[in-house]
């Protein structure tokens, strides 16, 4: 216990340092109130206070990191931060609360394996390389741990910085794209198309977003529900509404891992990571498409006619290898 107090009080003082050289960075009034500034210059005056204190620090602490994650909640619930803002920084709490948390000498059991294999991961995702805080151990386990906690709130503090700016990159993205949304007088298939394409790559964020946390894809082969493990373990957290259907009406289908080999001919070799997702298009029906390893550009066509609303729209891994080729107008 003693060992774990003095791991925690290591890391509080690491952060303190780290918090007070970002407020000299950046400037602590924003032009724009925002609860995911507040939040973050919560966690300043917290470790601050709790560096100062000289009762238990363990229980101060825990309380401590209760008080953030309920504000973060209210925060959420009142659209005052986002979905990505408030995992981000949830996880950070989760992290610290690790830490805080008692585990036996040598557990290797559930409680063990969770408690650094979370906190392995964390580092992983923030600082890019694989980290074992246990072969590392004592002080250079504790700089490499404290060092990821702050890299992640400099990102943060930047994604808020630049929310105004990504929101433009995106809608030009949509406007290249064509993936901006109709209105409903406008629903023809060309804009049932397009606006499946677009259900099809915020889904496949929310994926991505899913993998980058747990390292695999949630398992998925075919169709499935709002019922569904599958629908359960991206929404509402990583997407609000999970879509089912596209345009028109019919399901869509997702692959993860292996499941996606042979589903069209030409695909193989896929691993645990794949993640594909797939539109029947207007007809509703597997369309007989072989697809080119070699050549994984071939399965992009031209809109020439009416029938071209009945061809599969997939995506794999982010790009599309099954769609409506982009045509740059001519200046």
């Amino acid at each position: 216990m003693m060992k774990k107090i003095m791991i925690l009080v290591l890391i509080i003082l690491f952060l303190v340092i780290f918090c007070m050289n970002l407020k000299a960075m950046v400037s602590s009034n924003p032009t724009e109130e925002n609860a995911g500034y507040v939040l973050l210059d919560t966690v300043f005056v917290t470790f601050k206070e709790l560096a100062e204190m000289r009762e238990p620090v363990m229980e101060k602490t825990n309380k401590a990191l209760a008080d953030m994650m309920k504000e973060a909640k209210n925060a959420r619930a009142q659209n005052q931060i986002d979905d990505v803002f408030f995992k981000r920084f949830s996880r950070i709490l989760l992290v610290l609360k690790i830490v805080i948390t008692p585990v036996e000498k040598g557990d290797s059991g559930i409680m063990g394996s969770f408690y650094f294999g979370e906190i392995n991961q964390f580092i992983e995702d923030i600082e890019g390389e694989k980290y074992d805080v246990q072969k590392a151990g004592g002080k250079e386990a504790i700089n490499k741990l404290s060092q990821a906690i702050s890299h992640e709130i400099i990102e943060l503090r930047l994604y808020l910085d630049t929310k105004e700016k990504r929101e433009k990159l995106i809608e030009e993205y949509e406007k290249q794209m064509g993936l901006k949304k109709m209105d409903d007088s406008e629903e023809t298939d060309q804009a049932k198309q397009l606006n499946s394409m677009r259900e099809v790559t915020f889904v496949n964020q929310a994926m991505t977003d899913y993998l980058t946390d747990f390292g695999v894809p949630p398992k998925q082969s075919g169709t499935y529900t709002k019922g569904s493990e599958f629908n359960e373990a991206l929404s509402p957290f990583y997407i609000k509404v999970l879509p089912i259907s596209d345009g028109w009406e019919g399901n869509y289908r997702i692959y993860t891992g292996k499941a996606f080999n042979g589903v069209y001919d030409g695909i193989e070799g896929c691993t645990d990571k794949d993640i594909v997702i797939v539109s029947f298009g207007r007809d509703g029906k597997k369309e007989n498409w072989t697809y080119n390893p070699k050549k994984p550009e071939a399965g992009l066509y031209e809109l020439k006619s009416d029938k071209d609303y009945d061809k599969d729209l997939v995506i794999w891994n982010g790009k599309w290898i099954r769609a409506p080729r982009i045509v740059k107008k001519s200046k």
